[in-house]
């Protein structure tokens, strides 16, 4: 009986996790991140965090912009500033306002392009 009892909260725990812990933010039906890596630099001495971002985005379908979701900087000094979007290594047109960046790339992508 104790082990049935264990075994059914155990269950429901999980059960639980994987309802509540499901993924809520609106999807672009239009890409597929495939692959994405960080390089991170720390200082002593200030506490801003620089960093790079290398993602690979698969397009699943045709599309003439990329829109990832990243924390703008806001009045409070939290968030993050964009200085730079490169598309294999050329300088591509982009914004970032409301904890959106929205990448263009200048030529429509079709699906299966990466």
């Amino acid at each position: 009986m104790m082990k049935s009892l264990l075994f059914t909260a155990l269950l429901s725990f999980v059960l639980l996790f994987f309802v509540t812990g499901a993924d809520k933010y609106p999807k672009s039906g239009s890409i597929d991140i495939i692959h994405y890596g960080f390089t991170i630099y720390l200082s002593d001495s200030s506490d801003l965090i620089r960093g790079e971002a290398v993602i690979r985005i698969l397009h699943t379908g045709e599309t003439n912009t990329i829109e990832l979701d990243l924390a703008s900087h806001d009045q409070k000094g939290m968030g993050m500033i964009v200085a730079q979007v490169l598309l294999d290594e050329d300088t591509v047109k982009w914004s970032h306002n409301e904890n959106r960046l929205t990448i263009t790339p200048g030529t429509i992508k079709r699906s299966g392009e990466s």
